[in-house]
């Protein structure tokens, strides 16, 4: 379901009260961006069956809890969406393998992570990250450009040993299966 972007957010939120309780069981994906929503509507909570939600450009500031009651949820893009955290109950979402939090306020990465099992792609460009994030993720887009691709991956494998302070399971930046940390070891 593609919902187009709307001035008056009030008719966006009726919209799906009147008609997702009749498709609920076998909606699959919902695009909701660029709709000035500040929430997401409620109805979305009964939809059993949702693999793919894109919430993007809308002035969301924190993933609603509902969020986490969708466990079929595949793909979850919130480009653009003012976040500068992700809660630890997006961890329970184990079938999501494609998070997208691009041009966001992220200043660093949740070391819960790792425990997206399912995790394939970590869409993270644009994010003002600070620290060693920062340092990583400049690491990863120098990579990236010079490999003419914009996608950063993010791998949930272990890290090398001489990595292990940053946490045995900690995500790491990969290009296809080229892993961006020992890419630059010696």
């Amino acid at each position: 379901m593609l919902i187009g972007s709307s001035i008056t957010h009030s008719v966006l939120l009726a919209f799906p009260t009147s008609v997702l309780p009749t498709i609920n069981t076998t909606l699959l994906a919902v695009d909701i961006s660029a709709n000035f929503l500040s929430a997401l509507p409620p109805a979305l909570e009964f939809c059993v069956c949702l693999e793919e939600l894109n919430m993007s450009s809308n002035p969301l500031w924190a993933l609603p809890h509902l969020i986490t009651q969708l466990s079929p949820l595949c793909i979850l893009i919130v480009d653009l969406t003012g976040l500068t955290t992700l809660s630890a109950s997006l961890s329970m979402l184990d079938k999501l393998h494609t998070l997208s939090i691009r041009r966001n306020k992220m200043y660093s990465l949740p070391s819960w992570l790792c425990l997206l099992t399912a995790l394939q792609t970590l869409l993270v460009n644009s994010n003002p990250f600070h620290g060693p994030w920062k340092a990583l993720m400049e690491l990863c887009s120098q990579y990236m450009t010079s490999a003419s691709s914009s996608n950063l991956l993010v791998d949930s494998r272990p890290l090398p040993q001489r990595f292990t302070t940053i946490g045995s399971q900690s995500p790491f930046c990969r290009h296809g299966d080229q892993n961006l940390l020992d890419y630059h070891s010696p």
